[in-house]
């Protein structure tokens, strides 16, 4: 049997399992819409051109669901870094710290040790480093994820 609760490496796989069964969803309606907005003249003004599946989707596929695959980039890097109610219901943090996360240990402070300032700041952390991501996203990737 695998100890899924007590060991540090199956509580932490078990988190990124049920994160990502959880995430996948919404990950996949965003890319069915950004799949369903590429034009089908597109794939067949390739197929003229001589271009096999592969480079059809290399090609033709990846760079109009770039907007898309930019905005998933970003909700998902955001998301990871509030991640709380999955890791707080199914391992509160432990065993041993081993699936303690940023949100977690702001969490501990700010309710269980009654430390609201340094949770607060931990608070403060958290978003600089979200915006900080963001913009760094952002520049780097707009001019590469626009469609038209």
């Amino acid at each position: 049997a695998i100890p899924w609760q007590s060991g540090g490496a199956a509580a932490f796989a078990s988190v990124v399992l049920v994160t990502l069964w959880w995430r996948v969803g919404f990950n996949m309606i965003i890319y069915l819409a950004g799949l369903q907005g590429v034009e089908p003249e597109l794939y067949e003004s390739a197929r003229i051109d001589g271009a096999s599946s592969w480079k059809q989707f290399r090609y033709v596929t990846v760079p109009m669901v770039g907007p898309s695959t930019f905005f998933l980039l970003v909700m998902n890097v955001i998301y990871s870094f509030q991640v709380f109610d999955i890791v707080y219901v199914l391992t509160n943090g432990g065993p041993g710290y081993s699936t303690s996360v940023l949100v977690t240990y702001a969490y501990q402070n700010g309710f269980v040790t009654r430390d609201q300032g340094y949770a607060a700041a931990i608070g403060i952390v958290l978003l600089i480093l979200t915006l900080a991501f963001t913009a760094l996203q952002w520049r780097f990737s707009r001019t590469r994820d626009q469609v038209g």
